[in-house]
């Protein structure tokens, strides 16, 4: 077999790079798991206040949490709560392995009270919350995955049409 061209290795190259990059954004699609977001949730002021960012940012990056962008979306608002809350409104998107690379980074960056916090809460919490039905398909991007079943619409459509149709037939 022929080694590849100058031309053609560049042009494999760039689709390897391109479906990584894509692999890594659809990370950021599927969400966080709903008892983490409300961990964090419960824990958002403390952790506006409380965490420093400098180092534990390196680390998410380095985690592909998030990424060189948001990095300096993060870094360009004034103030360390400003930052903070910035990082907090971004982790429940990055993905179902945010919330323990979060708390890795935590521990690693010495604010390990930060992620005992969590932990604290977490384990609360799924005392509390039932599970989630899964009457959708997990497949589909998280955004759709809230909307309404197909089997759910169909019968809503049906009855909707229904009543439509009874009432159009009463004039």
């Amino acid at each position: 077999m022929a080694a590849p061209s100058a031309g053609s290795w560049s042009t494999f190259q760039h689709k390897e790079l391109m479906a990584a990059d894509r692999g890594r954004r659809m990370l950021g699609v599927c969400g966080m798991h709903p008892h983490h977001q409300e961990t964090l949730k419960k824990n958002r002021v403390v952790l506006a206040k409380q965490l420093l960012l400098s180092e534990l940012l390196e680390h998410l990056l380095e985690k592909d949490i998030i990424t060189l962008e948001m990095r300096e979306l993060i870094q360009a608002k004034v103030g360390s709560f400003s930052q903070n809350v910035e990082l907090l409104n971004l982790l429940p998107k990055r993905g179902p392995q945010a919330f323990d690379a979060f708390c890795e980074a935590l521990r690693e960056t010495k604010q390990g009270h930060l992620e005992d916090v969590l932990l604290t809460t977490l384990s609360g919490l799924q005392h509390v919350l039932p599970p989630l039905s899964c009457d959708y398909d997990l497949s589909l991007p998280f955004p759709v995955c809230e909307s309404c079943p197909l089997h759910k619409k169909l019968r809503l459509s049906t009855e909707i049409g229904s009543c439509f149709v009874t009432q159009a037939g009463m004039q």
